[in-house]
């Protein structure tokens, strides 16, 4: 049928799975099917459609936020989390999921800062690294972002250890911006 080898680990996956229930051998152990499937992905690699985004995209996401039917604490942010994901390269992960920033692990100057990462998608046993960001042209400048997100945090007295809160307390969630970003795909 011509399906890539991303397909076929997906089908003997679930077949593994359902064996599974029953007590009998995984299917993904097997040297055969995986000989096959490695043999698939080679055959028929697949590309990564994912672009990065440009620094107008930012903008016009940014500029969507502020469009958008949140709180004005709620805005400014995503609009942060937004800046400062693009501006440091960061995963999901890192600023909303189980690798979240915390609060301790920022270090704020008067043109730049620091964010120390403990925990990181690839991280096998080596030290905390650190990103430093500094100050740059433009709207939506990280620095900027990260000092008015701050105050705001600090004037609402957000009692969380993670960097990235609602105003109620409570960390943000990576499926809370998905669907920020998804109803933002309708608006951009």
């Amino acid at each position: 049928k011509g399906l890539s080898g991303g397909v076929i680990a997906s089908y003997a996956s679930a077949i593994t799975f359902f064996l599974g229930l029953w007590d009998k051998q995984a299917v993904m152990a097997h040297p055969l099917v995986l000989r096959v499937v490695a043999g698939a992905r080679r055959a028929r690699p697949t590309r990564d459609v994912r672009a990065p985004l440009s620094r107008e995209e930012l903008d016009a996401l940014c500029d969507a936020v502020q469009n958008g039917n949140l709180s004005d604490f709620d805005k400014v942010l995503v609009q942060t989390m937004i800046s400062v994901a693009f501006f440091g390269l960061l995963r999901l992960s890192e600023y909303a999921g189980k690798h979240a920033v915390r609060v301790e692990d920022v270090r704020c100057g008067a043109s730049s800062f620091v964010i120390v990462f403990r925990s990181y998608k690839h991280k096998r046993g080596q030290c905390p690294i650190s990103i430093e960001f500094e100050g740059t042209s433009g709207k939506w400048c990280p620095v900027k972002m990260l000092s008015l997100y701050l105050l705001l945090r600090r004037n609402r007295r957000v009692e969380q250890a993670r960097l990235f809160a609602f105003a109620s307390g409570k960390p943000v969630t990576p499926a809370f911006l998905c669907d920020q970003f998804r109803a933002l795909h309708v608006l951009f």
